[in-house]
Parts: C-alpha cells; sequence; structure tokens
C-alpha cells in the first residue's frame, strides 16, 4: 500500500480536475448568471448565506477562488 500524503488539498484537486473538464471559474459563471464580480467576501451577501460568509471569512469554510 502507498504512503498517505497528509499534506494532499483534495479540495484543489478538485478545483483544478473541474477546470481540467472544462468548469468555468466561479467568476465566470458570476457573470453569465448576470452578477457582478467580487473582490471580498461580503460581497456575496445577496447570494450566500451569512453563516457561510462568515465560515470562509475565517478559513473555517471551503476554499474557493473568487477571480
Amino acid at each position: 500500500m502507498p504512503p498517505v500524503d497528509h499534506n494532499h488539498d483534495l479540495m484543489a484537486d478538485l478545483i483544478h480536475r473541474g477546470r481540467d473538464h472544462g468548469l468555468p471559474t466561479y467568476a465566470d459563471v458570476r457573470s453569465r448568471c448576470g452578477l457582478a464580480p467580487v473582490a471580498r467576501f461580503a460581497e456575496l451577501n445577496n447570494t450566500v448565506d451569512a453563516d457561510v460568509i462568515r465560515a470562509l471569512e475565517s478559513g473555517e469554510g471551503f476554499y474557493f477562488i473568487l477571480r
């Protein structure tokens, strides 16, 4: 059995895999849906629950790329 890589970033791998298969970035999806681009988590307040925004700001939520 191969050794386990504890420094492996699963979320980064999933984002990369999606991009390999042609999925657009979060910013591109927002644009295609007619939503304004965002630069800060607080700007997500009209589309994302406040608890999720707080988790993202604190680093306890999922990491995703805004741009």
